[in-house]
């Protein structure tokens, strides 16, 4: 009953589509919840894999495909995951990867972070500046106490967050090799969210082929998450704040709480979402600082694939952005 498939990541790089994609297909079992998690988070692994399946994989019957789409198993605050699926897998898993334009998916996230989170105060320049001036000095302990959820108590936690969540994930070329160096290229399959905003069905046949699944029209009206913000600010300022006390998150994340969570979620956070227009893309000499940053990691990762990656290193027209997830309607914004 172990998950034989994981959409590992990235975050902000289609995952909404591509779990629309296999929710709806009859040969594929998906947990109610997108994101369990559970080689992330430390406290959820302590719990065990039988309190993993019975949770998450109970109903999946005779599914041919059992999917887990944790992505941020791609981000500095899921490498463990790696080999912790490794080591109780009897089988080599089947693995996704869906990659944007780096600069594209870090300024997603940030807005995300930004509009959605409250979590970030700084703009966007800023906030990459300290990100690229602490990513050197973060370590896997860093990291450890970040992904808690305390990474806004502090300066240092959320300059951990802003590499682990805006920059690290870009690194491409690290996160095929750390994934099809553990579990075989054969195993891997790299999707990117352009060639889904382009040809979503030609991307489809693809996944379904690699899962081994029948082929499936792509139903009409597939499409990406539409980018919220929030009504009131300083509300989710407030409930960040609270969680950020460990005696508060240590009470709501016991298991028999669940649905208490899940109703103040949707009590207090989603209906404090609002759509968000667009918003004013990055400032040219951040881009330029990223696109430098990024070089090395898109050469590595064109060698890896054997593909030309040269759109991601070309001028972009940075305009109005609609956030996000990545856009799968004809001619949308590439953010």
């Amino acid at each position: 009953m172990l998950p034989n498939f994981f959409h590992a990541g990235v975050p902000k790089s289609a995952s909404a589509t591509v779990n629309t994609l296999l929710r709806n297909h009859p040969e594929v079992f998906l947990p109610r919840q997108k994101e369990p998690n559970f080689f992330i988070r430390d406290d959820n692994f302590v719990k065990g894999l039988g309190w993993y399946v019975e949770t998450y994989f109970a109903a999946a019957g005779d599914a041919r495909i059992r999917g887990d789409m944790s992505i941020g198993h791609a981000t500095g605050f899921g490498f463990d995951a790696i080999d912790r699926i490794a080591g109780l897998m009897e089988a080599p898993p089947k693995i996704l990867l869906t990659f944007r334009d780096p600069i594209a998916r870090a300024f997603s996230q940030y807005g995300m972070a930004r509009d959605k989170g409250q979590l970030d105060r700084l703009d966007f320049a800023a906030a990459i500046d300290r990100a690229l001036a602490a990513g050197p000095a973060i370590n896997k302990a860093d990291r450890r106490r970040a992904r808690t959820g305390t990474y806004y108590a502090s300066d240092a936690d959320m300059d951990v967050y802003r590499w682990c969540m805006y920059v690290e994930p870009g690194h491409y070329a690290d996160i095929y090799e750390a994934w099809a160096g553990t579990f075989g290229t054969d195993n891997v399959l790299v999707l990117l969210t352009e060639d889904l905003a382009s040809d979503l069905q030609g991307q489809a046949d693809s996944l379904c082929d690699f899962l081994g699944i029948a082929r499936r029209p792509v139903e009409a009206g597939t499409r990406a998450n539409t980018a919220t913000g929030l009504r009131y600010p300083a509300l989710r300022r407030m409930l960040n704040r609270l969680y950020a006390l460990g005696p508060l998150r240590r009470v709501l994340n016991r298991p028999e709480l669940m649905q208490l969570r899940k109703m103040l979620r949707r009590r207090l956070l989603s209906a404090n979402y609002v759509p968000v227009e667009g918003r004013s893309g990055p400032d040219p000499a951040t881009v330029e600082r990223l696109r430098a940053h990024y070089a090395p990691q898109v050469e590595r990762l064109e060698t890896l694939l054997g593909r030309d990656l040269s759109r991601w290193r070309g001028d972009a027209a940075f305009k109005t952005v609609s956030g996000g997830d990545a856009a799968t309607r004809p001619g949308a914004a590439p953010w």
